[in-house]
């Protein structure tokens, strides 16, 4: 038998990637068009820290990695016409949060959650109030050249997720005129240089 979210159904995988992705999809296929003929609207859908893929759930990181890029391929459709789209990242201490708490305790038993990030997690990530602000900021004008954003608010702090980039690239050159790598040049520059 498989661990946890990778054994799940069809059915049960379908359903929660409609639940998690979908509904973000959807909505935006419905209101955008109007937002868009009138020259302004924004858009903030909700993501998870799940995205990230840290406390496995591979079916909900699926859902909230693909809720982050959908928001960022909207928003770069969207460029130009008075609509932003980002997502929000909530940190707070919710129902929600509570239901997630046995799963956290059991990846901690199992190793893949360290005895600290459990504490914290236990403690929880503070009061729901402190969420809403950057919400709210996001749909004034001020935000107006903001899209494309992950925005995470809990526990009194606001910061918003690094984009995807490239990092510590290795090159041969012109890949017309160079043969492309080798195991044994791998074996050497993905250590020492692209995962340094």
């Amino acid at each position: 038998m498989l661990p946890g979210q990778i054994d799940i159904t069809d059915e049960q995988y379908n359903k929660l990637m409609d639940l998690f992705l979908g509904q973000k999809f959807w909505l935006s296929r419905l209101t955008v068009p109007g937002m868009v003929e009138r020259g302004w609207g924004r858009i903030v859908v909700t993501a998870s820290e799940g995205a990230r893929g840290g406390v496995g759930n591979p079916v909900f990181a699926a859902a909230m990695g693909g809720t982050v890029s959908f928001i960022k391929g909207l928003a770069t459709e969207l460029k130009g016409t008075g609509v932003t789209a980002n997502t929000l990242a909530p940190g707070a201490s919710t129902r929600t949060y509570e239901l997630a708490l046995p799963g956290l305790e059991q990846a901690q038993a199992e190793g893949r959650l360290s005895d600290e990030m459990f504490a914290a997690a236990k403690k929880g990530p503070g009061p729901v109030e402190h969420v809403p602000p950057i919400v709210t900021w996001l749909c004034t004008d001020a935000a107006s050249d903001v899209s494309g954003r992950v925005f995470h608010s809990g526990g009194g702090k606001i910061s918003v997720w690094s984009d995807y980039e490239d990092l510590n690239t290795i090159s041969k050159g012109d890949p017309y005129e160079n043969p492309p790598y080798t195991l044994d040049e791998l074996d050497d520059l993905v250590p020492g240089q692209v995962l340094r």
